[in-house]
Protein backbone atom coordinates (compact mmCIF):
# COMPACT_ATOMS: atom_id res chain seq x y z
CA UNK A 1 0.00 0.00 0.00
CA UNK A 2 1.28 3.44 -0.91
CA UNK A 3 1.15 6.00 1.87
CA UNK A 4 1.49 9.72 1.30
CA UNK A 5 3.72 11.26 3.93
CA UNK A 6 3.72 14.85 2.68
CA UNK A 7 0.67 15.93 0.69
CA UNK A 8 2.16 19.35 -0.13
CA UNK A 9 5.21 17.77 -1.76
CA UNK A 10 2.96 15.47 -3.76
CA UNK A 11 0.90 18.43 -4.97
CA UNK A 12 4.07 20.30 -6.03
CA UNK A 13 5.35 17.26 -7.93
CA UNK A 14 1.99 16.82 -9.69
CA UNK A 15 1.96 20.49 -10.70
CA UNK A 16 5.43 20.19 -12.22
CA UNK A 17 4.45 17.03 -14.10
CA UNK A 18 1.27 18.70 -15.32
CA UNK A 19 3.25 21.74 -16.53
CA UNK A 20 5.75 19.53 -18.39
CA UNK A 21 2.95 17.44 -19.88
CA UNK A 22 1.15 20.56 -21.06
CA UNK A 23 4.29 21.94 -22.72
CA UNK A 24 4.96 18.63 -24.47
CA UNK A 25 1.51 17.69 -25.74
CA UNK A 26 -0.70 20.78 -25.84
CA UNK A 27 0.45 22.34 -29.11
CA UNK A 28 -1.33 22.70 -32.44
CA UNK A 29 1.51 21.23 -34.50
CA UNK A 30 2.05 18.21 -32.29
CA UNK A 31 1.72 14.76 -33.79
CA UNK A 32 -0.45 13.30 -31.06
CA UNK A 33 -3.60 13.26 -33.16
CA UNK A 34 -4.38 9.63 -33.88
CA UNK A 35 -6.65 8.67 -36.74
CA UNK A 36 -9.10 6.55 -34.71
CA UNK A 37 -11.40 4.36 -36.76
CA UNK A 38 -14.43 5.69 -34.86
CA UNK A 39 -15.22 8.68 -32.66
CA UNK A 40 -16.84 6.92 -29.69
CA UNK A 41 -13.92 4.87 -28.37
CA UNK A 42 -13.68 4.70 -24.59
CA UNK A 43 -10.85 6.48 -22.82
CA UNK A 44 -9.22 3.10 -22.15
CA UNK A 45 -9.40 2.19 -25.83
CA UNK A 46 -7.90 5.52 -26.84
CA UNK A 47 -5.08 5.21 -24.31
CA UNK A 48 -4.24 1.66 -25.40
CA UNK A 49 -4.27 2.71 -29.07
CA UNK A 50 -2.04 5.67 -28.21
CA UNK A 51 0.40 3.37 -26.40
CA UNK A 52 0.51 0.88 -29.28
CA UNK A 53 1.15 3.70 -31.76
CA UNK A 54 3.83 5.14 -29.50
CA UNK A 55 5.75 1.87 -29.15
CA UNK A 56 5.60 1.24 -32.91
CA UNK A 57 6.66 4.81 -33.79
CA UNK A 58 10.27 3.71 -34.37
CA UNK A 59 12.52 3.98 -37.40
CA UNK A 60 9.74 5.20 -39.67
CA UNK A 61 7.83 8.43 -40.22
CA UNK A 62 5.45 8.96 -37.33
CA UNK A 63 2.74 10.18 -39.73
CA UNK A 64 2.33 6.67 -41.12
CA UNK A 65 2.06 5.09 -37.69
CA UNK A 66 -0.31 7.67 -36.22
CA UNK A 67 -2.50 7.93 -39.32
CA UNK A 68 -2.66 4.47 -40.85
CA UNK A 69 -1.56 2.50 -37.80
CA UNK A 70 -3.84 4.45 -35.49
CA UNK A 71 -6.82 3.54 -37.61
CA UNK A 72 -5.94 -0.17 -37.67
CA UNK A 73 -4.78 -0.39 -34.05
CA UNK A 74 -7.88 1.38 -32.73
CA UNK A 75 -10.13 -1.08 -34.54
CA UNK A 76 -8.14 -4.02 -33.18
CA UNK A 77 -8.36 -2.61 -29.64
CA UNK A 78 -12.10 -1.98 -30.07
CA UNK A 79 -12.76 -5.53 -31.27
CA UNK A 80 -10.45 -7.10 -28.68
CA UNK A 81 -12.16 -5.30 -25.81
CA UNK A 82 -15.55 -6.56 -26.91
CA UNK A 83 -14.39 -10.17 -27.09
CA UNK A 84 -12.78 -10.50 -23.68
Amino acid sequence: MLKIKDINSLIKICKVISWLDDRRWNTEDNYNFINFFREDLSNCEQILTHWICYITDRQMPFEAVWDKGGYVFSELVYEYKRQI
